[in-house]
């Protein structure tokens, strides 16, 4: 960034200066009631009309710039370091000065944004870096900057602004090729190494001679007959598949557990599948609704890919809507025909408020193959696990056990009708998706 230009100052009088004018006025009661003290009291208010005379032209405005340094990227919940750069401009009317800033932090931000008073030399930079620490997505704009210069003496203050908004932006605390890929469970490396898989899929690989247990469709009767011997071919599983990831972000996705959530713990999971996807040469889509499509990302692959859903997504919140499961499938059915893997990643009450989910999740798995992915509520299970004190606390046991086997009745639906169905926690999302991914992939069925 560019250097802002020179601060214009307003100048007022400090607490110091205040406080030296307060301590003359009982001089001054004295001076109206006793006349021989009003030489005293006239000879202290001169000098302090001096001493602040000289201390507001001894040391002059100085000409400050202020260059202010943000992460092109900040991430959800990460701390990370705002840097200030301080300097005295060549020719300026002061070569020593002490200044102390406030900057604007947003709200949503966690950060001290008082800058101590330093001192600040002709033709020296003094940096001062802010740790801050975003706690919701989103753009941001970081407004003025607010300078304050002491005189020598404490007595005045020059007061000045710097109109330096600077844009922020902070991201899912997600980074490509980040830790969250390097669960080494069901296969291994997931899909950084594209090795082949011979199975029951469509793509030819080659030949061999027949063994007991092929598939007789699978002879090559040319081979043969030209070789004299029975030939069998092989068959890869297919490859670049597209992948279409669904994100409810509707009231109940809005729920917090551990201060973040479901939504951003669910969007965490989404782009570390996006990932492994794209690795593994498929095509990886978005789509992210509440009672509307809020956001759709077709199907793409390569590197560029997951940047593009990335920016896509990164200002997206949770909302207090209520999910309109059929127009978001609907939709999908509509823009996007072709078979793929589409992965909801969503939560629900009960098998009452489930009956549209249910619905368009029927009509999805009939032409694609399906992962469903529930966001459980922790405090569900913590309160089964509770021994109930009273009779209210037996209710609510109760009550959480009702809520545990409706779930289970939905779950047990979505899985009749063809869909791979998990069930997890908020914060342990991520490695069952991805392994539940590979397991399709490798055993053929999308």
């Amino acid at each position: 960034m560019s250097p802002t230009p020179p601060i214009s100052w307003r100048t007022l009088p400090a607490p110091r200066l205040l406080y030296a004018a307060t301590l003359l006025l009982p001089l001054a009661a004295l001076a109206f009631l006793w006349r021989p003290a009003g030489a005293a009291w006239a000879v202290a208010l001169a000098l302090l009309v001096l001493v602040s005379l000289l201390d507001f032209f001894a040391a002059p405005a100085a000409q400050v710039s202020v260059i202010r340094e943000l992460p092109e990227r900040l991430f959800l919940g990460r701390e990370q370091r705002l840097h200030i750069d301080f300097s005295v401009l060549a020719g300026s009317s002061t070569s020593l000065v002490k200044v102390r800033a406030i900057e604007d932090i947003p709200l949503d931000w966690e950060a001290d944004p008082v800058i101590p008073t330093f001192t600040l030399r002709a033709g020296q930079t003094n940096r001062y870096s802010i740790v801050v620490r975003p706690l919701k997505r989103g753009r941001y704009s970081l407004g003025a900057l607010h300078v304050v210069q002491e005189t020598g003496f404490g007595l005045w203050r020059r007061v000045g602004k710097v109109e330096a908004n600077t844009e922020a932006r902070v991201y899912p605390d997600y980074q490509p090729g980040a830790s969250t890929l390097a669960h080494k469970k069901d296969f291994g490396d997931l899909g950084q190494m594209r090795t082949r898989q011979r199975g029951e899929g469509t793509d030819f690989d080659s030949l061999r001679e027949y063994r007991d247990g092929d598939e007789l469709s699978h002879i090559d009767w040319k081979a043969t007959s030209r070789l004299g011997k029975v030939i069998s071919r092989q068959f890869t599983v297919e490859k670049d598949h597209d992948v279409m990831i669904a994100l409810d972000c509707g009231r109940l996705m809005g729920s917090s557990y551990q201060g973040v959530t479901k939504f951003d713990f669910a969007l965490r999971a989404a782009l570390a599948l996006a990932e492994a996807s794209l690795r593994a040469g498929d095509r990886v889509g978005v789509l992210v609704f509440d009672d509307k499509v809020k956001c759709f990302v077709p199907p793409g692959k390569g590197g560029g890919q997951l940047g593009h859903i990335l920016e896509s997504l990164h200002a997206i919140q949770s909302s207090f809507k209520e999910t309109d499961f059929q127009r978001a499938l609907t939709y999908l059915g509509v823009h996007h025909r072709k078979r793929s893997l589409v992965v909801l990643l969503t939560d629900f009450i009960d098998r009452y408020t489930a009956g549209p989910m249910l619905m368009g999740m029927t009509t999805i798995a009939r032409r694609h193959a399906c992962l469903f992915v529930a966001v459980e509520d922790p405090t569900v299970e913590e309160r089964l696990l509770e021994a109930p004190k009273d009779s209210a606390g037996l209710a609510g046991q109760a009550v959480a056990y009702g809520m545990r086997k409706s779930r289970g009745e939905v779950l047990e639906v979505l899985r009749r009708a063809g869909a791979t169905v998990l069930n997890l926690q908020p914060d342990a999302l991520t490695a069952p998706v991805i392994n539940a991914y590979l397991r399709l992939q490798s055993s053929g069925a999308l």
